[in-house]
Parts: C-alpha cells; structure tokens; sequence
C-alpha cells in the first residue's frame, strides 16, 4: 500500500502536541457551552419525534396523545434513546435531554476526527481541522441539535471508522442502526460492504459473511418488534414528508440547494456564490481522499446519494435536509487546508501555528456571533399558547387538527388529528394529493386550528358550507406577524369552553 506522508511524519514538538490537545479542549468546551445555552424552543418538526418520546416514556407505546401505536416519527432509534433517558432521568426535560444526546453525538464526531485521524489517514492537524470545520455554525449544525442530525452524522462517522479498521462486526451492527436514525441511512450499507471487499485481501469474503450477519441482526430485530405492531417496517411520516415535497409550495430540496444553501455557504469564502474558496477547497480535498484511499471517501459518496436521491424524489425543502452536503463540503475543505500545508515542510512549525490562529479567529468570529444571534423556532409561543388553552378549557379526550402538530402535540394531552398524515396512516393517501379537507371531513375533530399561512392547504375547509354549520370560532392567537390563528370548535361537541 503507498505511503502516506502527512505532517505528522514531520516530528512535531511537544509545543506543536500541547497546542493541539489545548485546541481540541477549546472545541470541546465550546460544543457544552452550545448545548448548555441552547434554546429549548426546537423546530416544530423535532415535537412530533418528542411527543413520541413522552408517551413511550411514561409506558404508552407509540401513541401520539392517545389512540393507536403508530410509527409518526422518521427517527424511532432517537426516539427510544431520549426516551430511554427520561425514564431513568425524569426530572429533566425531554427537549433538553434530546439536545444532550445530540451535543454527546456532536463531541464524539469531534473526538473521532480528532484521535481516529490515522484510521482516516489524515494528519494530527487534520483531524483537527476537520473537527474544528464541523463546529463552525455555517451548516445549520447547532441548529439541528434536539433533532436526529447530529446522532446521525456520528453514526455515520463511526460504521466509516470501525470499517475502516477492518472491524467487520462492529461495523455491520452500527450500519443496521442506521436506518432506524433516518431512512437514507441505509445508503451506507452497501458502501461498507464494497470498502471491506475492497480492502480485506484473501479474507474479504470472510469479512463481507460477518457483516452482512451482523447488518441483518438489528434490521430483523425491528422487523419483529415494528411489523406486528405497525403493520410496516418504514415510518409513514417519512412517505407523507416526500408527498410535501411534490406539491407544497416554495423550493424542494433540489432546487433549495442549489439556489440558496449552496449560495449563501460559498458567500462565507469568497466575494460570489461560485466566486469562492470553497469550490476549488473541496475538489482538492476530495483529490487528497483519493490520492490517500481514505475512508473519508464513504462519507462522500454517502452524501452524494443522499443529494441524488433527494433530488430525484423531489423531495421537500426542509432547511435540516441540507445539512449533510453542507456539513461534507466542509470536511473537503479541512482536508484540503491540511493537504495543501502539508507541501510547504520546511516552514510546517509556523504553518501549524498560523493555522491554529486562523482556526480560532473564524471559530469566534463566526461561531459565537451566530450562536448568540440565534433564538428559538418563532411558532413555539403561539403554539404553546393553543396547547395551554386547550388544557385549560377542554377535557382531554377533545381532538384538535391542525397541520403542524409538533408543540400542539407534545405541550397537550388532547388527541391530534394530524390533516398531513405524518402520524395517522388513514390519512396519509388524502395528504399525499394534498386534500386537507378529505382528511378534515373523515376524522370530523372536535377542534380545528386555522392560520391563513396555510390557507392553500385548508380555505377548502372553512368555505365549505358544512363548517359553518357544524364549527364555529372560540379563540384566537397571536402569530409572530398578522394574521392571528383561529380556534373553531364543533358545535355540540360538549362547548367547555362555554
């Protein structure tokens, strides 16, 4: 096998080691500090996984408020994670407890990249680089955290790492986890069946025997744990996700990409969205992961799937879905950074030094500006404000419809009838051809919260004669801009509220 020179093969000196422990502390104590001072006030989208999570916690089952066990949530391995943890911890939080499953997956991307950097054949220095690189906030990263992005990057990290070692089993164990984090894991099966064929000599058929074994033991033992209780295997909201994508309005995911998170990611390295640093950056890391043959190259092609996957299926625009490409580019361009410094040997000391500099000037320039420029989703206090009434002014068994059902869900005990389908399989062929009101008219709910925001998805309903006959207003709620929501309620449904 070629040999591979990186800076390391130039003796560092102590200083050189003392300055990349002190580093990699510093990324350390910043990532805790994020999830410390992190808003608890997630993205709509991370409720309905916690919702989950409460009822399992408390020994529901997958119940969303009640009714039958349905799989809602794309992510059912985070879900019994952060539910897991708040049956032996229930005096925190579940949302904080989801953010610190997150901030430890985030730490072990760190520290992997970080000590695993021969495994991956890059240098001291570039490990650190790419460590550094993915807690730089330009790729949506903190963000995500209370979601399943950051357990599923470490993941990811880890089935690459293990494979790499030649640690069959491990490896096949971890990449059967990976779709039950999100579905587009499974991409990365194959890939670690061709890198261990590829590298396992006379014994790659032996290798590939294990694990495709050790693969299969997770997968088949969520095929018996979800068939009989879900009638699938695959969540439904991630079917009901890809119906969004065909017909709500605004940009999917492939045409989001390359209009706008592309563009305003490359502005942070040049003065053009292709006038940048960041193009020619990656090319030339991704030509140092080939001249090396290292593992970090399954990290790409995963990525590269995933784009083309999502593209094909029209997928919706969904700002977290950019995340992996965004958070690849990224690595390419640390790898990039430590192969070009790794030609100029005679001045490596300085080159090092330099580079530690840089990288803690960028850190805080735009690390801690952006975290403190960031605040909670704007939708949690108006939504929270509609949970709270409906505890206070209904019973518990008074259903309520609406299309975003995150906070409604996860803030209440009432029932959601969730008119996009994501965690009510009945009504997730209606959704998929957009027909709210089909959906409206099949559960009938006792509650119904209206936004003119979605007016293109449920005018049908209001306008329809029925409605007025059978609902009428009983609150209304601010929004974070006018107009303000609508609460209806079914006439003859009890009238609490009266």
């Amino acid at each position: 096998m070629r040999e591979i020179r990186t800076l390391d093969s130039v003796s560092p000196s102590g200083a050189a080691r003392w300055l990349r422990w002190l580093f990699l502390w510093l990324l350390t104590g910043f990532i805790l500090w994020v999830g410390a001072t992190h808003t608890l006030e997630l993205n709509d989208d991370s409720f309905i996984t916690l919702a989950y999570v409460k009822s399992l916690a408390a020994g529901g089952g997958w119940r969303y408020n009640g009714g039958a066990e349905t799989l809602g949530s794309t992510t059912p391995l985070f879900a019994l994670i952060v539910a897991g943890l708040a049956r032996l911890m229930p005096m925190i939080e579940i949302p904080r407890l989801a953010v610190g499953v997150d901030v430890a997956a985030w730490l072990g991307v760190v520290w992997l990249l970080a000590l695993g950097h021969r495994t991956f054949r890059v240098s001291a220095w570039g490990g650190l680089v790419g460590a550094a690189a993915l807690a730089l906030p330009i790729s949506g990263w903190q963000a995500a955290l209370g979601m399943e992005t950051p357990l599923l990057a470490a993941a990811l990290l880890f089935s690459t790492w293990l494979a790499a070692r030649g640690k069959a089993v491990a490896a096949g164990l971890l990449a059967g986890l990976l779709p039950l984090i999100r579905p587009e894991g499974a991409a990365m099966i194959p890939l670690l069946a061709l890198w261990l064929a590829a590298t396992s000599g006379q014994r790659r058929w032996q290798r590939l025997a294990r694990y495709s074994g050790a693969v299969a033991l997770p997968l088949a033992l969520w095929t018996l744990y979800a068939l009989p209780r879900f009638g699938n295997v695959l969540p439904n909201s991630a079917l009901a996700k890809l119906g969004q994508g065909q017909g709500w309005p605004g940009l999917n995911f492939g045409e989001r990409l390359i209009e706008q998170w592309l563009p305003t990611v490359a502005l942070l390295f040049g003065s053009g969205p292709w006038l940048s640093l960041l193009w020619p950056l990656a090319l030339v890391g991704l030509l140092a992961l080939v001249w090396r043959r290292s593992a970090l190259l399954l990290l790409v092609a995963w990525a590269a799937i995933f784009t083309a996957v999502y593209t094909l299926l029209g997928a919706p625009g969904y700002w977290w879905y950019g995340i992996p490409v965004l958070v690849t580019l990224q690595l390419l361009a640390a790898v990039a950074v430590e192969a070009l410094a790794e030609q100029r040997r005679t001045v490596v000391r300085a080159a090092q030094a330099a580079l530690a500099v840089a990288l803690v000037a960028a850190f805080a320039l735009f690390s801690v500006r952006a975290i403190r420029a960031e605040g909670g989703d704007p939708r949690a206090a108006p939504y929270r404000a509609v949970a709270t009434w409906m505890t206070e002014n209904t019973s518990a068994d008074r259903t309520l419809a609406h299309v975003e059902i995150g906070y409604l869900g996860f803030y209440s005990e009432n029932p959601i009838v969730d008119l996009a389908g994501l965690t009510d399989p009945r009504l997730l062929a209606n959704a998929s051809r957009l027909d709210m009101a089909a959906n409206f008219w099949l559960t009938e709910p006792d509650y119904f919260l209206y936004h003119p925001s979605f007016g293109w998805l449920v005018d049908s309903i209001v306008t329809d004669p029925r409605f007025a006959n059978h609902y009428q207003p009983v609150a209304d709620f601010p929004w974070t801009s006018e107009p303000e929501m609508r609460l209806y309620e079914k006439r003859f449904a009890g009238s609490e509220a009266e």
